[in-house]
C-alpha cells in the first residue's frame, strides 16, 4: 500500500521541510559567494599595492638618475613584508 499525505499533519510537514530545504540552500549560496568576494577583494588589494610599490621603485631610479646624477649605483639590501608577502633586494634573506 502506499501512504497518501492526506492529513493536515503531514501537509505541514512536508511544507517546513520544503523549506528547511530551500532555506538550506539560500545559506550555502550566501557563504559561498562570501568567500568569492574575498578572494576579488584581496586580488584588487595584492594589485593595487603591486602597482604602488612597482611606481615607488621607479620613483627612486628617476631621482637617483636625475637629480642626484647617480649614474650606476649599488642598491642597499632591504627586506619588506606584511602578513602574506616578503620582498627583498637580497638573494640571501628570501
Amino acid at each position: 500500500m502506499t501512504k497518501v499525505y492526506s492529513t493536515r499533519g503531514d501537509a505541514i510537514f512536508m511544507k517546513n521541510t520544503f523549506l528547511l530545504v530551500i532555506l538550506m540552500l539560500l545559506l550555502t549560496l550566501s557563504v559561498f559567494s562570501q568567500s568569492l568576494q574575498k578572494e576579488s577583494s584581496e586580488q584588487i588589494t595584492d594589485s593595487i599595492f603591486y602597482s604602488a610599490t612597482n611606481k615607488w621603485f621607479t620613483a627612486w631610479k628617476l631621482v637617483a638618475k636625475e637629480i642626484y646624477g647617480i649614474a650606476n649605483f649599488e642598491p642597499v639590501e632591504f627586506v619588506l613584508f606584511d602578513e602574506k608577502h616578503v620582498y627583498s633586494t637580497s638573494n640571501i634573506s628570501v
